[in-house]
This record gives structure tokens, sequence and C-alpha cells, in this order.
């Protein structure tokens, strides 16, 4: 039986030797977790790039801009 995508154009399906197509020869995925970042390389890195961010030319308001003048309030109010 032939198959046709949303555009009505027939699609062909490549089988293996045993005529199987890609997703029957694979078999079902197993699934995947991820276990999240730790908070602190998160931070970090978040820190790095609002630094980086200083030396780029930008413009009016920009929302990185803004965001760097936020957490700098947060990260030097232990200095103050």
């Amino acid at each position: 039986m032939m198959k046709y995508d949303a555009h009505d154009t027939p699609v062909t399906q490549i089988q293996d030797p045993l005529g199987r197509t890609a997703g029957e020869a694979a078999g079902p995925r197993p699934a995947v977790f991820l276990n999240p970042a730790p908070l602190v390389d998160v931070l970090i890195e978040q820190v790095e790039y609002l630094v980086g961010h200083l030396s780029r030319a930008c413009p009016p308001r920009c929302p990185d801009c803004a965001r760097l003048e936020r957490a700098m309030v947060y990260l030097l109010k232990p200095f103050r």
C-alpha cells in the first residue's frame, strides 16, 4: 500500500534486506532521562555570559544589560 504525505506526494520507504522499513528495523526507542545540571554550574554559566556581554556593543534598552544590572545588585549585596 502506497503512503502519501500532507501534499499528496507518494512517500517511498526504504527497506532493509529483510523487507523492514527504517522504523520497523530500529525497533522501539528506549526512554532517555537526563539529570538537570547542578544549580551552581547554571548560575556560573549565566554570570559568565552576562559578564561577557559587557564588552559587546548593545542597542539601547538591551534586555541582557538590564539582566546584568539586576544580577549585580544581588551578587554584590554582601559586599555593601
